[in-house]
């Protein structure tokens, strides 16, 4: 059986399970796997573009729903700028010695609570772009298959039979499953890692024409 789809998902973990007490929690397993999953996977299926607008004196934004891990932040012009992070603290110091407070293009940013904060504050409207990690959607009846499932179903399946233990109570089960999972996530960035370094031999350019 294909492991294809939402509900092809609970009965593999039913039949790897091979218990028929559980076959009402093994939903709770799946989205428990998927919560350990988001925290730990960062792989190109998960990344997402996404362009703001400033406001005048606005330094807070808000993230989106589905945000887990920034990866790029750029004010678009010409040419670009990439942001730089801060630390909160650090942020606070930068903004209020060199800056003193005014307005102008951001130069940095920060993360507060489920925010973004940009400094200076955006003196007039600017364009921010930014590319960032995002969650996989949980499974369920009415949304049966995602970007997840379609690439990495063993994880997903897995994960769900490491998060059955605490029911099954065998030591030894957890141990396997926890093993396969981890082997499973170390392949899937492994595969992405190489995937974003490949192609030709490095070569080294001259400067100018000629040399």
């Amino acid at each position: 059986m294909a492991i294809d789809s939402y509900s092809n998902l609970k009965t593999a973990v039913s039949n790897w399970l091979d218990r028929s007490d559980l076959t009402d929690r093994i939903p709770e397993f799946i989205s428990l796997a998927e919560d350990r999953i988001n925290r730990h996977l960062r792989i190109r299926s998960q990344e997402q573009r996404q362009q703001m607008s400033t406001v005048a004196g606005q330094e807070y934004y808000g993230l989106p729903t589905d945000y887990l891990q920034m990866r790029h932040i750029a004010i678009m012009s010409t040419p670009n700028r990439d942001l730089e992070y801060l630390t909160p603290e650090r942020f606070e110091i930068e903004i209020g010695t060199r800056w003193s407070g005014g307005t102008g293009r951001p130069r940095f940013y920060t993360m507060v609570g489920d925010e973004l904060r940009l400094g200076p504050k955006p003196g007039g409207v600017y364009t921010v772009e930014m590319l960032f990690y995002k969650k996989f959607p949980h499974l369920s009846e009415s949304n049966s298959s995602n970007r997840l499932l379609e690439d990495n179903a063993d994880l997903l399946l897995y994960g769900a039979l490491l998060e059955a233990n605490p029911f099954i109570k065998d030591p030894e089960s957890a141990k396997m499953w926890g093993l396969y999972f981890n082997q499973s996530l170390d392949a899937i960035m492994t595969s992405d890692a190489k995937d974003r370094h490949s192609g030709g031999a490095l070569t080294i350019r001259a400067d100018s024409a000629g040399i």
